[in-house]
């Protein structure tokens, strides 16, 4: 099998590739900086491969603006426009990435399934406005899954779980709120 993977560099890229040969699939990746076994490709401005698109088996579309501190407009362009980018070239099946920040702050206990609404939980929160959007675009595509998972930590994390779990064992955090509240987690690996 032949995979094509968007944003190979990154968190859950880096785990889906090595996984993925390690099943003995065919990898090629996608990311900004090309390295071993990964083409440079802005997913954003550069010219798209349609070559590769149309190689594989399945496209992951793993790419995606993950900050906290940029503009809408990084979003717009890394997040939606990227998406929508993946979503006109030729494959015959795409996996995209999204998050369940799609679903807001849902004040159930229940599991929540596809049909849910979405729900922004506001402005401020980018990320998930711009993977709402970039969902939208993602299911005009005839052959698409679309996988929603929480948030993603693993080797190599350089966000919110490592700085966190850093200042834990320091002793440097103060918890504020509800100690009860869950924080949905999902290591990149079991994605």
């Amino acid at each position: 099998m032949n995979a094509l993977i968007t944003g190979a560099t990154g968190l859950l890229g880096r785990h889906l590739t090595a996984q993925l040969r390690q099943a003995g699939w065919t990898v090629t990746g996608l990311a900004r900086r090309p390295q071993p076994g990964i083409m440079a490709c802005d997913l954003s401005r550069d010219e798209l491969p349609a070559e590769l698109f149309r190689q594989a088996d399945v496209v992951f579309h793993t790419a995606a603006a993950v900050t906290d501190w940029a503009p809408w407009s990084y979003f717009v362009a890394n997040t939606i426009e990227a998406t929508r980018r993946v979503a006109s070239m030729p494959c015959r099946q795409l996996v995209h990435i999204s998050t369940v920040g799609v679903y807001g702050r849902p004040r159930t206990t229940a599991a929540l399934t596809e049909t849910q609404r979405y729900s922004s939980i506001g402005r401020w929160d980018d990320y998930s406005n711009a993977k709402i959007e970039a969902e939208i675009i993602a299911r005009q595509v005839p052959h698409v899954a679309i996988l929603r998972p929480a948030m993603i930590y693993g080797a190599g994390d350089t966000g919110l779980i490592q700085r966190v779990a850093a200042l834990l064992r320091q002793n440097k955090i103060v918890l504020v709120g509800d100690p009860e509240t869950a924080l949905p987690l999902v290591h990149a690996s079991d994605v």
